[in-house]
Order: structure tokens, then C-alpha cells, then sequence
């Protein structure tokens, strides 16, 4: 799996010093791969897990990636208490190039914002 897609929030004002507040596509660096493993239970029949981690047929119980291990210890099922999730009514889906170009965006808004409260 690559290593950018367990993390969304690898920010840096770094990042954003280099660009000069110019609005430029995100460059692609080359993708490092990491080994995940992870522990299902079919018994489960839902394709949730922790995190990122989802999409395999049953309940992911533990995951492993790089030096972190996440670890289910207990599991409650509530038949008698239902709880209603309505589903959002707005919003769109995006890439993650284009989530990545927004939070950019966002960051210089935010430095422009607070420096111009200076002095």
C-alpha cells in the first residue's frame, strides 16, 4: 500500500514557503510502499476497520503498517438501542490531489489571514 495513502495530513509550512503563495498543481512524488496486514472476522459480515483501513468482508479486528499496530478489544452489540445515521445531503466526493490542493489553499489563506494582523 503506498505510504501517502495512510496519511492525509502530512502538511508542512515548508511546503507552502517553496511555492511562493502561487497556486500550482500538487507534484506527484514517487510512491514508498509499505507491507499492511490485517485480521478479519467473516463472522462480522461489515467491511469497516480502524482509520483507513476498510473493504474486506467481514469487521477488521487488528491492522498493522509500519510501526503501528492497531488492536480491537472489545466489540458491543446493542440490538436494543437502534440509532438513526441520516446520510449528508451536501458536499461532493474529490480526489485526493484535489483535497490536497485545497488544504494548500487553505494554509496560505490562514498564514495571509494572521500576517496581516501584524504590526
Amino acid at each position: 500500500m503506498p505510504t501517502t495513502e495512510l496519511n492525509w495530513y502530512n502538511f508542512s509550512w515548508n511546503d507552502l514557503n517553496n511555492d511562493n503563495d502561487k497556486e500550482e498543481a500538487v507534484k506527484e512524488p514517487e510512491e514508498k510502499m509499505i507491507i499492511v496486514e490485517a485480521w478479519y472476522t467473516p463472522q462480522i459480515p461489515i467491511a469497516q476497520g480502524p482509520a483507513e483501513f476498510w473493504g474486506l468482508p467481514g469487521l477488521i479486528l487488528e491492522v498493522s503498517a509500519a510501526n503501528t499496530t492497531l488492536l480491537c478489544t472489545e466489540i458491543v452489540l446493542n440490538k436494543e438501542k437502534t440509532i438513526a445515521i441520516d446520510a449528508p445531503d451536501k458536499g461532493k466526493e474529490i480526489t485526493k490531489k484535489d483535497y490536497t490542493i485545497t488544504v494548500r489553499n487553505k494554509m496560505v489563506e490562514m498564514r495571509n489571514n494572521r500576517m496581516g494582523r501584524r504590526g
